[in-house]
């Protein structure tokens, strides 16, 4: 009986020492969180963003050539906008851009046109659309296209000045030709639009603008702007039948005209 009380007494003491020892371990973890913990408010740490390629983006709007071209102020403005687009590798807005240029005659370098790399692009224009291209251009230069005729001729088009049909080198219906002319009155039917035109012609080196006689009905496209009676215009189109004459005996021919431009400040305007 003794044996068990001893027994008893000494279990119940050990229990009393070992709990009273993780107390005191208890307590110390405790103080020592007490201490560590930070003082003030706690702040949690960011994620850490999300990859680039997972952000949404909203892509750019599409580039309008047409509304750059009109905020340009001049042709060397419209030069330095394609040049810098080229330098982006952005080809195919460069190349729309040229063309808006132009369409706004806001582009002389016909050079650059013929060159690489736009002289392909020219080359892929469906081919009515090339010559009002080249048409804006020359007219926009001033109308003094015998050099620029002989330049498009070195790279491969075929756009002939229209008295080159007139005294017989050659040309045939289909061929394309250019050539400075006034105005007559515009007539309209249920089938067509036609003028007839007055030929212009530059004497010596240029000197001297006067009409040569030869007369052409032009049959002019649909979208065409109405012609000014009287107005002078650079015409580019394509001839439509064999050359005779006219009531006076001078040369006459038929062709469909694509684009009547008038001519730059560089050329007189001798319209009355």
């Amino acid at each position: 009986m003794r044996a068990r009380l001893g027994g008893w007494f000494f279990w119940a003491w050990g229990g009393v020492v070992l709990t009273g020892c993780v107390q005191a371990r208890s307590d110390d973890f405790l103080e020592r969180e007490r201490e560590e913990r930070p003082v003030g408010p706690v702040t949690k740490t960011p994620p850490p963003p999300p990859p680039k390629d997972l952000i949404p983006t909203t892509p750019p709007p599409p580039f309008d050539a047409y509304a750059k071209a009109d905020s340009l102020s001049d042709d060397l403005a419209c030069v330095k906008s394609v040049s810098e687009l080229e330098a982006q590798a952005r080809q195919d807005d460069a190349f729309a851009l040229l063309v808006a240029c132009a369409g706004e005659e806001k582009w002389r370098d016909l050079r650059r046109l013929l060159g690489p790399p736009w002289r392909g692009r020219l080359g892929k224009m469906p081919e009515d659309q090339g010559m009002v291209l080249l048409g804006r251009v020359i007219a926009t230069r001033g109308g003094l296209f015998e050099s620029d005729v002989r330049l498009c001729n070195l790279n491969r088009l075929e756009l002939q000045p229209l008295t080159e049909a007139f005294q017989g080198r050659g040309l045939r219906a289909g061929s394309w030709v250019i050539f400075r002319a006034f105005a007559g009155r515009e007539r309209t039917s249920k089938k067509d639009r036609r003028v007839e035109l007055k030929e212009l012609s530059r004497g010596e080196g240029d000197r001297g603008v006067d009409e040569t006689g030869a007369t052409i009905t032009a049959y002019l496209p649909a979208n065409l702007p109405p012609i000014e009676e009287g107005g002078q215009y650079i015409v580019v189109g394509r001839l439509d039948g064999a050359v005779g004459t006219n009531s006076e005996g001078y040369p006459h021919t038929k062709l469909k005209a694509v684009g009547l431009f008038r001519p730059g400040r560089t050329m007189p305007d001798l319209s009355p």
